[in-house]
């Protein structure tokens, strides 16, 4: 499924208009299956956006896009429970002030589950913070990798995964205010 993309496009006030490219079949094997039985055509984007930071992040690349038209693309990555996925993304000028989205798929690679990125499974009280980026967490004050996070926090020996909030690390932010040259808002 390598270099596979989906595509999407929200209009000025960030309400998605359409949807192509591997979309369907990207959210079909992915676990999306409640948005194939209900496509969010004409929702906000932000409600598929999770977390804060990730949120701000993309409302200053979308702000910078449509205010210089420029094109703007940068990696992250979405994994799923057995599959980590390196990702691009590059937001274009749509039509009307809109903004156009591809992500393409670039590499795969399989490993075995791990249940703290499985939506379903069930949640202690602790909160744990994924980098939206790179999938990097914030163990005290270091970002490791999940597998690592896991280890230094005995997630193994704990019977629930704790919830995760989305943010951005460090290294994240870097890389995104070099390749992106976020602004701040006035």
């Amino acid at each position: 499924m390598l270099k596979t993309s989906c595509l999407y496009e929200v209009d000025a006030q960030d309400k998605i208009i359409s949807i192509g490219g591997a979309w369907t079949a990207f959210a079909r094997e992915n676990g999306g299956e409640k948005l194939l039985n209900s496509p969010p055509l004409g929702q906000p984007i932000w409600h598929f956006i999770k977390g804060l930071s990730t949120r701000n992040i993309y409302y200053l690349i979308m702000k910078q896009v449509r205010e210089t038209g420029a094109t703007i693309r940068f990696p992250f990555r979405c994994d799923s429970p057995d599959t980590l996925r390196y990702m691009e993304m590059e937001l274009s000028p749509g039509e009307n002030n809109g903004v156009r989205f591809q992500t393409t798929l670039t590499r795969v690679l399989e490993q075995n589950s791990i249940y703290t990125r499985d939506s379903h499974a069930p949640r202690q009280e602790a909160m744990v913070q994924v980098c939206a980026w790179c999938d990097l967490v914030l163990v005290h004050s270091d970002w490791l990798s999940l597998e690592d996070a896991i280890w230094m926090l005995g997630l193994f020996d704990v019977p629930e995964a704790p919830p995760i909030s989305h943010s951005i690390c460090p290294a994240c932010v870097r890389l995104l205010n070099k390749e992106v040259k976020l602004r701040q808002p006035r």
